[in-house]
């Protein structure tokens, strides 16, 4: 009777089984389509940016002679004004100079001109995000600090040049749109700014007075562990955590590493590759190293491309950004401290892939509380603080800048003067 039983079971599982089989090849069935807006998008964190917003002059420099000069920062209605007239000028090809470096040093701090001055060397295909530079047969890949505009003294033609560290490398446009009559209006915008700057014997621009600076404080929230872990890591389910005694936290899958400090807000994040020698090229590499920062934990601020260093020992190039923040009617740089590595994102890049990658987690609020204002010395008293530095030849600018320091309520931005030598570096002034 039992054994009846499971065979009419049976029996029956297989035509049930036969039946669904045909309803699936025969039967026509009206399937819902999803729509696109109901899919779940990935959450956005962070700003996105434009590489052309990322390169732009730390100071712009407008010489009326060799006694006055004058100096905006990124942010001040002039600064934007000069900008944004320059981009829609042609600047044609470019030339070796006949001029000496020499010579074009001194002609540049004694005569009437415009100056641009990028805080590092920086590619000609880098700076052509700036300036509209049609380069011609001249490599794209010279290096370039510095923009000077002037006008002949004999012709009352307009002089193009581009020039690199120490004016070693210096490259004349052969042609331009810019009239005498554009430039000289550049200059007098110096006739309305305050203090004026005068020219050290080493080369440098420092202000004759003191300038007044704001304090600044800033509330923040921060981005989570595990969000830059699921942004970094392709497979972020077989990731693995390891602790440390330093209370950092450390995540792997086996070949990435990223590495947060909860002190400092800090990640560190490393892809290893095999190192090979490959030619920079610099354009191509900009755009690779914005796009992944927009994708994996966006901006968040103002940043400007502070430098790219190239050092032989390191396994690629490493691109430096650094922040700036808005102190009415300039933005001035943020400096990394021993107490606080808020103000630089950093990546390296080989064969088009990011190996390295440095930021803060902070996400600073937008609205702000200024500690009233701060008083940075100009004239002697500022030089003779420069002069114990013990960099003088070095110097290439002087400019006002912020100390960040985090606080578990806000973040605290003191006014501080800092140094931008030749190879690019920033020093806090003691």
């Amino acid at each position: 009777m039992i054994e009846k039983a499971k065979t009419i079971f049976l029996i029956l599982l297989v035509g049930t089984s036969l039946l669904q089989s045909y309803l699936l090849a025969y039967h026509s069935t009206d399937y819902e389509s999803i729509l696109e807006g109901e899919y779940v998008e990935t959450e956005a964190i962070g700003t996105q940016e434009n590489q052309k917003n990322l390169v732009y002059p730390l100071q712009i420099v407008m010489h009326q002679d060799a006694e006055r000069h004058s100096v905006l920062y990124p942010g001040h209605y002039f600064y934007r004004l000069i900008m944004e007239d320059l981009q829609k000028q042609t600047f044609g090809d470019l030339k070796l100079t006949e001029k000496s470096g020499l010579l074009l040093n001194q002609m540049k701090n004694e005569q009437a001109g415009l100056e641009l001055r990028f805080p590092s060397e920086l590619p000609l295909q880098i700076v052509r995000l700036a300036v509209p530079i049609q380069t011609g047969l001249t490599n794209e890949t010279e290096w370039i600090r510095t923009m000077w505009m002037t006008i002949d003294e004999q012709t009352d033609k307009v002089e193009v040049y581009f020039v690199g560290d120490d004016f070693s490398n210096a490259y004349e446009v052969v042609s331009s749109s810019l009239s005498k009559e554009r430039i000289e209006q550049y200059i007098r915008f110096g006739e309305f700014q305050f203090p004026n700057y005068t020219a050290s014997r080493f080369g440098f621009l420092y202000p004759s007075e003191s300038i007044s600076v704001q304090r600044i404080q800033q509330t923040f929230t921060s981005i989570t562990s595990d969000k830059m872990e699921n942004m970094l890591f392709p497979d972020p389910g077989i990731t693995r955590s390891f602790p440390t005694s330093d209370g950092t936290e450390i995540y792997s899958d086996g070949k990435r590493v990223l590495e947060i400090d909860r002190s400092q807000l800090w990640m560190g994040y490393t892809d290893p590759m095999t190192p090979i020698n490959e030619r920079l090229s610099p354009g191509k590499a900009m755009n690779t190293i914005v796009q992944f920062i927009n994708h994996h934990g966006g901006w968040n601020g103002q940043y400007t491309l502070e430098r790219i260093n190239t050092a032989s020992n390191q396994a690629g190039p490493r691109f430096i950004f650094r922040q700036y923040m808005s102190s009415y009617p300039f933005a001035y740089p943020i400096l990394d401290s021993g107490k606080s590595r808020f103000g630089s994102i950093e990546v390296m890049l080989q064969q088009d892939v990011v190996t390295e990658y440095e930021r803060t987690l902070i996400i600073s609020d937008a609205e702000k509380m200024t500690g009233g204002e701060v008083h940075l010395p100009g004239g002697d008293v500022l030089m003779k603080r420069l002069e114990k530095l013990g960099v003088m030849t070095r110097i290439e600018i002087v400019t006002p800048a912020y100390r960040s320091a985090i606080t578990p309520e806000a973040i605290e931005f003191t006014p501080v003067w800092a140094v931008i030598l030749k190879d690019g570096t920033i020093l806090e002034l003691p």
